[in-house]
């Protein structure tokens, strides 16, 4: 078992990136279901092996609409996915 991993779901919408679902140690995971106007989806993690490893950081994307021109155009205007839990 992990000594930690914690995770934060963020939605890219044409209002910005919007928090979703997210998992914090000794709280558990919290479900929220993604916005309908969303054009990509990524995973924001932090995952520590051992109380004597180093913090790993690592983005994930889990899903992306077909208009990968919106999803450009958004990135562009909004940045890469959040990297904070």
């Amino acid at each position: 078992m992990s000594a930690s991993k914690e995770w934060t779901e963020w939605h890219l919408t044409s209002a910005g990136w919007a928090r979703g679902s997210q998992r914090v140690d000794y709280q558990g995971a919290t479900t929220v279901e993604p916005p309908a106007d969303r054009v990509l989806t990524c995973e924001y993690e932090e995952y520590l092996s051992s109380s004597f490893s180093s913090l790993d950081k690592e983005v994930s994307v889990l899903w992306q609409s077909d208009d990968k021109e919106k999803v450009a155009r958004l990135m562009e205007q909004f940045g890469d996915c959040p990297r904070h839990l």
